[in-house]
């Protein structure tokens, strides 16, 4: 092969090689990770509640000294939450909001001594838990999103009971209670969430809660607190 053409043949490979570095130098300038503004999350989690708070007392109509507390301070919890940042990009805050939801029932039996009477109780709580806030969030080595939030909620909350109670001639009665409370408070929390391939972002988080939510039927009725545990899914966008 001539000069010219080992020249030519070179000059091709630097041109090849160029191209090649700066094909591949674009993808890394742009895998510096900037969050977008807004994020939206799927929460799936359950809380633990302070038992007394939501043990209620239910007992039978012909025998008062035959009753069962029923505890319903554990349950299961899914929702959503909103993020919107006001400022900053690898570092972010801004504004949260939340809605949750929880239920538990129960079913309970017992015998009263009094007319051999058997008393079968049935109950059910259903809990919505309304949140907004501020937060704060940083993005670690373009994967690990840290964050913190806190600010005032309501919970609104129903409890519904059913004794039914049959005597030693095999009669039934059945009695149903029902109550509705409401209660301002606040919460904080903290979670950490690692980014998949797609750009979304899946963890878990810790949120505690306390609010002035009682029950007259509640064994204790000094208000309401507790702690959940969610798994997250958000996705900014």
């Amino acid at each position: 092969m001539s000069a010219a053409g080992r020249t030519a043949r070179l000059r091709s490979l630097f041109i090849l090689a160029l191209g090649i570095i700066c094909l591949t130098a674009q993808p890394l300038s742009a895998a510096v990770y900037e969050p977008p503004p807004t994020a939206i999350q799927a929460l799936f989690g359950a809380a633990v509640f302070h038992d007394d708070s939501l043990t209620f007392r239910e007992e039978s109509t012909v025998d008062p000294d035959a009753y069962k507390e029923t505890d319903l301070s554990q349950m299961p919890m899914l929702g959503f939450a909103a993020q919107y940042a006001l400022a900053g990009q690898n570092s972010q805050a801004g504004f949260e909001g939340g809605l949750l939801f929880g239920w538990r029932s129960r079913s309970t039996s017992l015998t009263s001594n009094l007319e051999q009477t058997s008393v079968r109780i049935e109950t059910s709580l259903w809990l919505l838990d309304l949140s907004m806030g501020l937060y704060a969030s940083h993005v670690v080595a373009d994967r690990l999103r840290l964050s913190l939030g806190a600010g005032p909620l309501l919970l609104f909350a129903t409890y519904d009971g059913e004794t039914e109670e049959t005597d030693s001639q095999g009669d039934t009665a059945t009695t149903d209670t029902s109550e509705n409370a409401f209660g301002i408070g606040g919460y904080a929390r903290a979670a950490i969430e690692y980014r998949l391939p797609d750009g979304a972002f899946m963890g878990i988080g810790l949120r505690g809660v306390t609010s002035n939510l009682e029950f007259e039927k509640g064994v204790d009725t000094s208000g309401l607190e507790g702690v959940q545990g969610f798994i997250s899914y958000t996705r900014p966008f």
